[in-house]
């Protein structure tokens, strides 16, 4: 599979432009995302073995940031832009209507700490520099950089299957990805010890078009018949699902049904050491319609004060 730079030139579709982009991808690699989406809602992917590289240098530096003084991480918080690049401290994001519409496994606000890079070259939403570094941690911005390279690529030929299984244009999805809002982010939560089952992030749906996830344990997704099932990626893979912009685009758009992937993060009973994970956001242009007089901006501005970002 292989990714190459669109032309200039594109089509229109009433609202939605569509330009034509070169991504090949295999057919058996789209009976796998079409059967596992419609059945799991998920799909477990394989990860090349220099990006599978690049994921555990990411995972050393984060160890590496984490462990800063609290006070020299929130130098590096970007309360301005709706945290869109840089430090997230714990206890700011909680899941969607958290508080609400509680279930039996939410809680208030989720346990976890977070670092947001964007793709070189994109702008914040509120003006300034693009990504936020730390100067502390060396080689974090070569290696985000080229990580989220990757994960991109990854992505774009995640989403391309679903255009091909879902009997969409070509282009239809990916090339409204293109310039938009994409964000890598690296999380954390502490050790802990466990006297029973404990989720540390309450059942959601992503925000994305969609979601690129390297987890090693603790995110159940949500089948197509409401049940929660693990997802078991290992070492050289990584999990897949649609969000929320994602199936509202599709809807619109094509009168499809897309579905996002409701999850959440449990822990079992017993110890766990401190918690990484990468999770790469897929977003559209800001100007790309998603519904009826919104364009991608305005829900992802939406969701933003809806888990306490912005």
């Amino acid at each position: 599979m292989r990714l190459n730079k669109p032309p200039t030139t594109g089509e229109e579709n009433s609202t939605l432009k569509i330009e034509k982009e070169v991504i090949v991808v295999t057919e058996s690699y789209v009976e796998k995302v079409s059967r596992d989406l419609k059945t799991k809602n998920h799909v477990v992917l394989y990860c090349p073995q220099w990006l599978q590289s690049h994921i555990e240098w990411m995972f050393q530096l984060a160890a590496e940031l984490f462990s800063l003084d609290d006070a020299i991480k929130l130098k590096y918080e970007d309360k301005e832009s709706g945290h869109q690049t840089g430090y997230t401290p714990r206890g700011v994001e909680h899941a969607k209507d958290a508080a609400t519409n509680p279930g039996e496994d939410t809680i208030l606000e989720d346990d976890k700490e977070f670092w947001q890079v964007m793709e070189h070259g994109a702008q914040r939403n509120r003006g300034g520099a693009a990504n936020i570094i730390p100067t502390e941690v060396q080689s974090f911005d070569a290696c985000s950089d080229a990580l989220m390279s990757g994960l991109m690529e990854l992505g774009m030929e995640f989403l391309t299957a679903v255009e091909v299984a879902w009997g969409l244009p070509d282009g239809a999805i990916t090339s409204n990805i293109i310039g938009g809002n994409s964000v890598m982010r690296i999380i954390h939560s502490d050790e802990r010890e466990c006297e029973h089952d404990q989720p540390i992030v309450s059942p959601h749906k992503d925000a994305s078009t969609g979601t690129i996830l390297i987890s090693y344990g603790g995110t159940y997704v949500q089948d197509a018949n409401g049940e929660y099932h693990e997802a078991k990626a290992e070492r050289c893979q990584l999990t897949a699902f649609i969000g929320d912009a994602g199936e509202s685009f599709v809807d619109y758009h094509f009168g499809k049904s897309l579905l996002a992937a409701t999850h959440k993060v449990l822990m079992k009973k017993g110890s766990h050491p401190d918690r990484y994970s990468i999770a790469l956001f897929m977003h559209f242009r800001p100007d790309v319609p998603i519904g009826d007089g919104r364009v991608a901006q305005d829900d992802l501005d939406q969701r933003k004060r809806e888990i306490g970002v912005m």
